[in-house]
């Protein structure tokens, strides 16, 4: 047994950065789910790649906002999306812009759409249109309307066809009229179900040119409204 898990979560907090840079990736591994939250930030900070990727995927889940905002750019290339996919929902809010506007696609596309959901919305406007383009439908079904709020015209237009169907009607409705020109004829045609077609306003549905009313389908057209039409 390592000496590392008879440590109280005090004594774990008590130890200096350079005393974490002693112990062996093992050590790190042997950490508990009851000690890991006892890290400083200074000291989850200082570990070495190697180090922060041996903690086993039940320490990411319990990392705290402060200890995430602590990680450095180099420690975040390093982690795997299953251990991206590991983090609590509490902690995402401690992203900076700068760690999500460096993550990895297969990293954003990790993210589960409870994780989309809890980023705050100058972080989530850190995305890239790389990151916009890789989310998923699963992913839409977590955005709020006010991270929907953060995109322009040309950021909504990267958002792929997936991601926007995923969208709930409370985040249709919330478009502004200067992001709905943005949309393509693709993500239109997402839109399948009534519920959808009805959220869009019709201030913003006036907005729409010819290209993209021609983008609509039969269905889509029979879904609209009288006040819409």
């Amino acid at each position: 047994m390592s000496f590392v898990t008879v440590l109280t979560p005090q004594q774990i907090a008590s130890l200096s950065s350079s005393d974490i840079q002693e112990f062996t990736t093992a050590q790190i591994k042997a950490l508990t789910t009851a000690q890991v939250p006892s890290l400083s930030s200074a000291s989850i900070a200082s570990m070495s790649t190697g180090q922060i990727v041996a903690l086993d995927l039940a320490d990411f889940a319990v990392l705290t906002s402060a200890q995430l905002a602590g990680i450095t750019t180099n420690q975040l290339k390093a982690l795997g999306s299953h251990q991206i996919q590991a983090l609590g929902t509490a902690a995402i809010p401690g992203f900076t812009t700068e760690q999500v506007a460096n993550l990895s696609t297969a990293q954003v596309q990790a993210l589960t759409s409870a994780q989309v959901q809890a980023l705050q919305t100058q972080d989530f406007a850190a995305l890239t249109t790389a990151h916009l383009a890789a989310l998923s439908t699963q992913q839409g079904l977590g955005m709020t309307t006010a991270q929907l709020a953060t995109l322009n015209s040309a950021e909504l237009g990267k958002l792929s066809t997936g991601f926007i169907r995923g969208l709930s009607t409370a985040a249709i409705a919330a478009l502004g009229t200067e992001q709905v020109p943005g949309l393509s004829t693709a993500q239109l045609a997402a839109w399948t179900s009534s519920a959808q077609i009805r959220a869009l306003e019709t201030r913003d549905l006036a907005q729409l040119n010819t290209t993209q009313i021609k983008a609509f389908s039969s269905t889509q057209i029979e879904y609209l409204s009288s006040a819409q039409l």
